[in-house]
């Protein structure tokens, strides 16, 4: 039985598509082609929003 072979396709895999701002709250992105800047709000931007025991559980575990 053979593994099945998963493609996945990015928004860098698309010829010629372009943003000039990526926003991103709280994931890391590295290796973005795509945009021209990209702004990273972090977990402080996310605070304000939600209770911050939901999304800093690894900082409390210090």
């Amino acid at each position: 039985m053979r593994t099945p072979v998963l493609h996945r396709k990015t928004l860098n895999d698309i010829d010629g598509f372009r943003v000039d701002k990526l926003i991103s709250v709280i994931t890391q992105i590295e290796e973005v082609g795509f945009a021209d800047e990209i702004v990273y709000l972090g977990f402080d931007f996310l605070d304000r929003y939600e209770d911050p025991a939901i999304h800093r559980k690894t900082e409390l575990l210090k």
